[in-house]
């Protein structure tokens, strides 16, 4: 039987355990990272995996990482993603999706830079500082 929101509302809420916060002040990882001989792009799918992002975040992070070349974690000019296609991809609206990928450039995930009248993206996927830190 499926349960109606108001089953849900009854339901126990389950305390969360926080994750170790580093001396800066961000949240450390829920594991070791990657070892930094590995490729590019399986780090990156690790670190968005290990991060707090918000789900479609994370959703755009990785619809985004699998145009990414493995090695390097660049999109090729010719690889570039469409917002359009990108936000079908994901099942989100396009506001939303550009929303997300400006959040995530701002917090360290990607650089994004816009080609001909903002349809076309180039982006180069990076890693956030608190990842990179981490031994």
């Amino acid at each position: 039987m499926m349960p109606n929101p108001g089953d849900l509302a009854r339901r126990a809420r389950t305390t969360l355990t926080a994750r170790p916060v580093q001396q800066d002040g961000t949240p450390g990882p829920r594991r070791t990272p990657l070892a930094a001989n590995q490729p590019f792009r399986r780090r990156y799918e690790h670190a968005v995996r290990l991060s707090r992002l918000e789900p479609r975040a994370r959703l755009v992070a990785l619809t985004v990482a699998a145009h990414a070349d493995y090695q390097t974690g660049a999109i090729p000019a010719s690889a570039s993603v469409g917002v359009d296609a990108l936000s079908r991809a994901c099942g989100l609206t396009a506001m939303a999706t550009r929303v997300h990928l400006h959040a995530l450039c701002a917090d360290g995930w990607m650089q994004r830079t816009e080609i001909g009248r903002g349809t076309r993206v180039q982006i180069t996927l990076t890693l956030p500082a608190w990842y990179q830190d981490t031994p």
